[in-house]
C-alpha cells in the first residue's frame, strides 16, 4: 500500500476542515454524546414524506436520577440544505394527554436565543446539517418538571413512559415527522428491574438491541410468529403501500383500506399496526392492543404482502376516542415491524380521507363523445331553458344522485359550464343557475354520477340547442366564464388543468379569501409560480407526487366586469408530480397579475404566489425566505423563528469546494493505491 504524499495528505486536511467549517463536528459531537452504554437502546426508524429515511435511537432503561440521552439521523430540511430543528416532548402520546411532562425548565429556542413559549418542550434541538443530533433531558422531578394541573408524581421503577420527537412547525422549509421511542425506568434488580422473564432485567425476554416500528409498543413480536412463517411471499408491490378505497366516511363509518407490498422478510405477511393521525387519537379501552393508538391490527396476505380490510370509526364522542374525533380531513399511518418476530420496520403514510358528510369534488373523467352519446346511452334524460336557467331531468338515476354535466359541442370536445356537483331532488330533477354560460350552438349534455359507487357512470344525456347571447350581455358577478361565450374562446377569463386531476371525490374548501386584496393578508406559504406563456407551472414546497391540491387564481384587478363581485376563478383538484409541481392554463387575462393560491386536501391554506400570464417566458416568481406553516400533526404551536440565514451561500460554496477537494484527493489517492 502507497502512502499517501505531503500534498494529498494536504488536500484531504483541507477539504476535512472545509466541511468541518460548515456541519459543526457533526460525527464529533455524536461520537461524544451518544446514548448512555450499557443500558441497551433501541431504534425507531421511518421514512419521512420527503423520502428520506430517519432514525431515533432511545434508550431502552434509564437509571433514576439520570439524564435521558436520545440522538437521531437524516433530519434534514425538505431540500436536505440543513438540519431541522428537533422539538423533544415526554410522555405526549396524544395532543392533549394529560400525563404529558411539562418542564419547569428554561427551554431556549437555538435559532432564535429566545425561551420557548410551549412548556411541553423538553428539548429544542437544532440538527447538523448531514441531519444527525444528540439532546440531553434531565431526569423529570418536582423540581423541574410537572403535569398540566400543575402536579408532579415521581415516576416508579418498572414504569414505561415515551419520549416523542417532533419537526416540521418550527423552521421554515422543515418536513412534519413525529416518531416515538419506549423506555422504563430501571429498578434496584438491574436496568429493568426484577421482572424479566429469563433474569435479564428484560421485560421482552431479550438481550442486546432491538428495532422498534414507532407504535409506541416494544412488543417484539407481540401477536406471536403466527402460522405463516415458512410460506413464501411475493410482493406485488416493490415498496408498502396504502390505499384510502372510501376517501369520505361518515362519523362512525366504515373506513374500507387496501395494501401492497407487506411481505415478512422469513415468509408469510406482515402484521401491520394502524393509527389514526400520527398516533393522536386513541381508543377507550385495550381491545385490540395495550398501545390505545392502535386501532387495527391487519394481517397481509401470506403469498403476495397485499391486505384489504375495513376500519370502524369513532362515532366523535369521548366515548369512542380520545379526544373526540372531530369531522375534516385525517390520515392513518400504518407500521409493522414488533407485531411479528422479524418482520421489516416499516411506516406508510396514507393519503389524507375526509370524516363528514359526503360531497364529491373535482370533475369526473370526460367522455368520447362520438362513442359514449349514442341514442343507446340516452337514458330519457330531459334538459330545457327556462328564465335563463337549464332545467334537467335524469329518470334512471336516484333520488338525491350527485351529478355532473358537460357540455358537448358538434366536434365532441367538452365545455364545462358548471364546475362543480349538483343534487338531484325527489323527482331526480335539478335547476342549473345562469344557462347563458353555455356556448351558442348545438350541444349534446351529459350527465354523470357522483356517487361513491359509480362516480363518472353516464346516467344519460340530452341534446340541446342555444341560441346566441344578445349583444352587450354582461359578464356574471362572481367567477366563470361569461354568458353566450365559449369557455376556452380567447378574452375569456378561464382556468384549464394541465395537470392530472384525482379519480376520485374530495370536498371542495372554502375559499381561503374573497378576493386578491384579502388574499394578500394571508401567510405567504411555500408556493411559487413560474410563467410559460399563458400556462402557469406552480411548485408546491414539500408537496407530494400523486398529493391532490386544490387551485384558484385571483386577478388582481378583483372585479367581474359586472363590477358587482369579486372574480374568483377556481381551478378545481389537481395532482402533483414528482416535483411537488402542477400546471394550470390561464385565459382571457394575458398581461393582468393573478395570485394563485393552492390548498391542501383539508382545506389548509399551501401557499400563494403573484404571476402574470401571458408576460416573459418562464419568469420565476419570488418568495419571501422565511416561511411558516404550523405543523397540523404536531401538538406543539408554531413559533416566528426569525433568523434563518444562519447556512448562507458562502457555506454553501465552502461545502462544496470542500467536498470537491476531498473527493478529488481521495480519488487521486485511490488511483496511487491500485497502480501501485
Amino acid at each position: 500500500m502507497s502512502v499517501l504524499s505531503r500534498p494529498r495528505r494536504l488536500a484531504v486536511w483541507t477539504a476535512a476542515a472545509a466541511l468541518a467549517a460548515v456541519s459543526g463536528l457533526a460525527a464529533v459531537g455524536a461520537a461524544a454524546a451518544g446514548p448512555d452504554a450499557g443500558t441497551g437502546t433501541g431504534t425507531v426508524t421511518s421514512t419521512d414524506p420527503s423520502g428520506r429515511t430517519v432514525t431515533l435511537t432511545h434508550p431502552r432503561s434509564v437509571e433514576p436520577g439520570a439524564d435521558l440521552v436520545i440522538a437521531g439521523t437524516g433530519w434534514q430540511l425538505g431540500d436536505a440544505s440543513a438540519g431541522s430543528l428537533v422539538n423533544v416532548l415526554l410522555d405526549a402520546r396524544f395532543s392533549g394527554d394529560p400525563t404529558t411532562v411539562h418542564t419547569r425548565r428554561t427551554v431556549l429556542h437555538p435559532v432564535t436565543g429566545k425561551a420557548t413559549g410551549d412548556t411541553r418542550s423538553q428539548a429544542l434541538v437544532r440538527a447538523d446539517a448531514d441531519g444527525s443530533w444528540t439532546a440531553r433531558i434531565p431526569y423529570p422531578s418536582a423540581a423541574n418538571a410537572r403535569l398540566a394541573d400543575g402536579s408532579w408524581t415521581d415516576w416508579v421503577p418498572g414504569s414505561e413512559h415515551e419520549v416523542r420527537v417532533l419537526t416540521g412547525s418550527l423552521l421554515a422549509g422543515d418536513v412534519t415527522r413525529s416518531l416515538a421511542g419506549t423506555f422504563t425506568v430501571a429498578g434496584p434488580d438491574g436496568p429493568d428491574g426484577p421482572d424479566g422473564p429469563d433474569g435479564t432485567g428484560d421485560p421482552d425476554g431479550d438481550t442486546g438491541d432491538e428495532t422498534d416500528d414507532g407504535t409506541g409498543d416494544d412488543t417484539n413480536g407481540g401477536t406471536g410468529p403466527g402460522p405463516d412463517d415458512t410460506t413464501t411471499c411475493l410482493p406485488t408491490s416493490p415498496r408498502p403501500t396504502v390505499r384510502v378505497e372510501t376517501p369520505v366516511v361518515a362519523l362512525g363509518g366504515e373506513l374500507e383500506i387496501s395494501g401492497a407490498g407487506w411481505c415478512h422478510p422469513e415468509g408469510g405477511g406482515s402484521r401491520i399496526g394502524v393509527k389514526i393521525d400520527e398516533g393522536a387519537l386513541a381508543r377507550t379501552d385495550d381491545a385490540v392492543h395495550a398501545n390505545r393508538t392502535i386501532w387495527a391490527i391487519v394481517q397481509a396476505d401470506a403469498r403476495t404482502g397485499t391486505f384489504r380490510t375495513r376500519l370502524r370509526l369513532p362515532d366523535g364522542t369521548t366515548a369512542t376516542s380520545t379526544p373526540a374525533l372531530a369531522t375534516g380531513a385525517h390520515t392513518l399511518r400504518l407500521l409493522s415491524g414488533t407485531l411479528r418476530t422479524g418482520d421489516t420496520p416499516r411506516s406508510v403514510l396514507s393519503e389524507p380521507f375526509t370524516i363528514g358528510r359526503y360531497r364529491p369534488a373535482g370533475t369526473p373523467e370526460p367522455l368520447e363523445a362520438a362513442t359514449d352519446l349514442r341514442p343507446g346511452t340516452r337514458g330519457a334524460v330531459a334538459a330545457r331553458l327556462v328564465a335563463g336557467d337549464l332545467l334537467l331531468r335524469v329518470p334512471r338515476a336516484r333520488a338525491h344522485e350527485w351529478v355532473f354535466v358537460t357540455a358537448y359541442a358538434a366536434d365532441g370536445s367538452p365545455r364545462y359550464p358548471w364546475t362543480r356537483w349538483f343534487r338531484l331532488d325527489d323527482a331526480r330533477r335539478v335547476v342549473l343557475p345562469r344557462a347563458g354560460r353555455l356556448p351558442a350552438e348545438r350541444l349534446r349534455l351529459s350527465v354523470q354520477s357522483g356517487e361513491q359507487d359509480r362516480l363518472g357512470r353516464l346516467l344519460g344525456w340530452a341534446p340541446l340547442t342555444v341560441a346566441a347571447a344578445p349583444a352587450g350581455h354582461a359578464a356574471p358577478a362572481g367567477g366563470g366564464p361569461v354568458p353566450g361565450a365559449d369557455p376556452g374562446a380567447p378574452g375569456t377569463p378561464a382556468l384549464e388543468a394541465l395537470s392530472p386531476v384525482p379519480t376520485g371525490p374530495l370536498v371542495t374548501p372554502a375559499a381561503p379569501a374573497v378576493d386578491a386584496a384579502a388574499l394578500r393578508e394571508l401567510p405567504r406559504g411555500g408556493v411559487r409560480v413560474a410563467v410559460d406563456g399563458s400556462a402557469l407551472r406552480v411548485l408546491v414546497a414539500g408537496g407530494r407526487h400523486g398529493e391532490a391540491v386544490h387551485v384558484r387564481v385571483y386577478p388582481v384587478t378583483g372585479r367581474s366586469s359586472a363590477g358587482r363581485q369579486a372574480l374568483v376563478l377556481d381551478g378545481g383538484w389537481v395532482l402533483l408530480d414528482a416535483d411537488g409541481a402542477l400546471r394550470m392554463r390561464v385565459r382571457g387575462l394575458a398581461g393582468s397579475e393573478v395570485l394563485v393560491a393552492v390548498q391542501a386536501a383539508d382545506g389548509r391554506l399551501l401557499g400563494w404566489a403573484p404571476a402574470t400570464p401571458g408576460g416573459p417566458t418562464y419568469v420565476e416568481q419570488t418568495i419571501p425566505a422565511a416561511i411558516l406553516d404550523e405543523d397540523a400533526a404536531s401538538p406543539m404551536a408554531g413559533e416566528d423563528t426569525a433568523d434563518r440565514s444562519w447556512f448562507t451561500a458562502a457555506d454553501a460554496g465552502l461545502l462544496a469546494l470542500g467536498a470537491l477537494a476531498l473527493a478529488g484527493a481521495v480519488l487521486r489517492t485511490r488511483r496511487g493505491t491500485v497502480t501501485a
